[in-house]
């Protein structure tokens, strides 16, 4: 993540947010196993207290990352994170990402 805004010293915050888009959702969201394992484990923390501490320390650790580097407000920061997970579950559906194969979602933006 860090490397993607790097060479944006002088970038605004949104233009911050775009680079992390661009760079961070098209290569996460290739790696079909990652997505399941991201979203079995956010289902996994709505009944097991333990996991559920494990969990959101990580998505709270990115959230902070993401405002640090970008210098995006929390708003920004939580529409950026909550595209994230709309894109996750859309690659997961196989609706978005390089090998998706039903075309509904390919109007929504990356």
């Amino acid at each position: 993540m860090r490397s993607a805004v790097s060479e944006l010293e002088q970038a605004t915050s949104a233009q911050k947010l775009d680079a992390l888009r661009a760079a961070g959702y098209r290569r996460v969201l290739a790696d079909r196993e990652l997505m399941g394992l991201m979203l079995h484990s956010f289902a996994a923390a709505g009944t097991d207290p333990e996991i559920r501490d494990v969990v959101r320390v990580r998505y709270g650790a990115l959230f902070v990352l993401v405002a640090e580097i970008t210098g995006a407000s929390p708003e920004d920061v939580r529409d950026f994170m909550a595209v994230g997970i709309l894109w996750q579950i859309l690659a997961v559906l196989g609706a978005a990402g390089p090998d998706a194969t039903h075309q509904w979602a390919m109007p929504i933006p990356w």
